[in-house]
C-alpha cells in the first residue's frame, strides 16, 4: 500500500521541496532557480510536471518568472493596508518591519497642473516636493514622491525627512489629518524607477495616489508611491456596516465608479 507521500502528485512534492529550500534560506530572495531542464533531471520528472510545480510556486508568490531571464525567488512581501488611515512608515512600523528612507531630493518648485489641482494651489504659488525611496531590511520597496502646499512645506524646515513619517511630522506641527482619498492602479516600471527599486524595466507595479486632508477639508499632502508588484500585497478589512474599498472600471483611460 502506498503511503500518503507516495500518493501525492509528483509536481506537488517538487513544489514542497523547493518551497522548503526557499523557507530555509537555501534559495535567497532574488536568486534565480536552476533552469527547468536541470530541475526536471534532478527530480526525475518531465518538463511538463516540473512546470506544474513552478506554477504552484508562482501562485503562492514564492517565485516569479521573467520572460527571457528565468525564474527567480520572490522578494519578501510587505502588506499595504487599506483598512485604516496611516502613512507607509506608520504601517511598516506597526508590522514590526525595519524601515529606512533614502531622500533623493527636497525643495520648493512650481507644481505640475495635476499636483496643483490636487493641493488646490492657485497662481504662481510653489509647493514643497520630496522624493524618497523607502527600504525594508535594506531592500527598496517604494519609490515615493510627496507634495505639500507652501505654507506647510516651509514649516518642515529643519525636520529630518529621512526619519519617521510625514504624518508624524504633521502631528508634531499640530496639523490634524482627518481623512485621505487614495486610488491604486497597475503600471510598469520605467528605466529610472526600476533602477531605484532594484527591479527590471517594465516589471509590473502598483501606483498609489493619495490626497490627505485636514480640518475644513484642506488638502495637506499629495503622495505618489510606486510599489513593485512582487514585493507588496494590498489588503483591506471589510465590515458589514462599513465600506473601505471601492472598485472602478477603466474605459478609454477614464475611471468609472
Amino acid at each position: 500500500m502506498k503511503t500518503a507521500e507516495q500518493r501525492t502528485p509528483q509536481y506537488v512534492r517538487i513544489y514542497r521541496a523547493v518551497r522548503r529550500r526557499i523557507e530555509a534560506g537555501e534559495l535567497a530572495p532574488g536568486a534565480r532557480l536552476p533552469a527547468q531542464r536541470v530541475l526536471s533531471r534532478e527530480f526525475g520528472v518531465t518538463l511538463m510536471t516540473l512546470r506544474q510545480a513552478v506554477q504552484l510556486l508562482e501562485r503562492d508568490g514564492l517565485v516569479n518568472t521573467r520572460h527571457g531571464l528565468g525564474t527567480f525567488v520572490s522578494s519578501k512581501q510587505v502588506s499595504y493596508e487599506l483598512s485604516h488611515l496611516g502613512s507607509f512608515a506608520q504601517e511598516m512600523n506597526a508590522q514590526g518591519l525595519a524601515l529606512t528612507t533614502r531622500v533623493l531630493s527636497a525643495g520648493f518648485a512650481q507644481p505640475s497642473p495635476d499636483v496643483a489641482e490636487r493641493l488646490a494651489v492657485e497662481g504662481d504659488e510653489t509647493v514643497f516636493g520630496l522624493e524618497r525611496v523607502r527600504l525594508i531590511d535594506d531592500e527598496p520597496v517604494v519609490h515615493q514622491r510627496s507634495h505639500l502646499p507652501q505654507w506647510l512645506g516651509g514649516a518642515l524646515h529643519g525636520v529630518d525627512l529621512a526619519a519617521g513619517s510625514l504624518y508624524d511630522s504633521l502631528s508634531d506641527l499640530d496639523v490634524k489629518v482627518t481623512r485621505a482619498r487614495e486610488t491604486l492602479h497597475p503600471v510598469t516600471l520605467d528605466k529610472r524607477e526600476a533602477l531605484l527599486l532594484g527591479a527590471v524595466e517594465n516589471a509590473p507595479a502598483i501606483v498609489s495616489k493619495r490626497v490627505t486632508f485636514g480640518r475644513d477639508e484642506r488638502p495637506l499632502l499629495y503622495d505618489e508611491a510606486i510599489m513593485p508588484g512582487d514585493r507588496v500585497v494590498i489588503s483591506a478589512d471589510r465590515f458589514s456596516d462599513d465600506v473601505t474599498v471601492s472598485y472602478q472600471l477603466r474605459q478609454g483611460g477614464e475611471s468609472m465608479t
